[in-house]
């Protein structure tokens, strides 16, 4: 399950709630839960939640629910090598986590990312999947670029990767990349050899589980 504490202030508002406190919030959240799943029964009384002999039935068969938690600032990676298993987010952030990782006694080489690439397709005709498909990814990038922007939304970034743009300078920005089965191989391959001492990219087009960089340096050996 893959979790983050948001970053539109509009979203927070319009449920009475304090964008500010939505950290603490989500810490709080996280305790209950991991309480609630290993089969415990539960009262908390903290400053956002309270409840009374919560109980969860039927319990995960596990005893935990694996958590991926994204974000962009250093806190949301920080809380994510604290309270996750795992990290979901951009690839420029992988480097802080897993540095976080190892300042946290955490063994770097085992973790766990996702990183969704949102604007990687494969197809047979890149030229007429781009045509086709554009418009529907241009809509989704001047969207998060425009969310990004209102109200100083605390993504944790001084430059969001999306900004809104037309959609001629869109096709041609490289944003999203088409590429046939034999290119869009070779750029997964390529990213794991590049990226071995990295955690796994974990492309949208395909959503293959996660896995390890321990695990990617075997596959490359093979």
């Amino acid at each position: 399950m893959a979790l983050g504490i948001g970053y539109r202030k509009s979203e927070y508002d319009g449920f009475g709630l304090d964008f500010r406190r939505r950290g603490a919030r989500f810490d709080e959240f996280l305790t209950i839960v991991r309480r609630l799943w290993a089969g415990e029964q539960v009262s908390f009384a903290g400053d956002h939640f309270t409840i009374e002999r919560a109980r969860i039935v039927p319990r995960s068969p596990r005893g935990q629910i694996p958590l991926y938690l994204g974000g962009f600032s250093e806190k949301a990676i920080e809380r994510a090598v604290r309270e996750g298993d795992g990290f979901l987010g951009v690839a420029e952030a992988c480097e802080l986590y897993l540095e976080k990782a190892g300042l946290a006694g955490k063994d770097p080489w085992s973790a766990s990312v996702r990183i969704p690439g949102l604007f990687f397709v494969v197809a047979e005709d890149p030229e007429r999947a781009m045509e086709e498909l554009a418009p529907y990814y241009h809509y989704v990038n001047n969207s998060y670029g425009a969310w990004a922007r209102e109200e100083n939304a605390a993504l944790g970034v001084d430059n969001p990767i999306v900004r809104p743009m037309s959609l001629d300078d869109f096709k041609t920005s490289g944003i999203l990349e088409i590429r046939d089965p034999p290119g869009g191989h070779s750029q997964v391959r390529g990213h794991a050899r590049a990226d071995a001492a990295r955690p796994f990219h974990d492309d949208a087009a395909g959503w293959m589980p996660a896995q390890s960089v321990r695990q990617i340096c075997g596959n490359i050996r093979q």
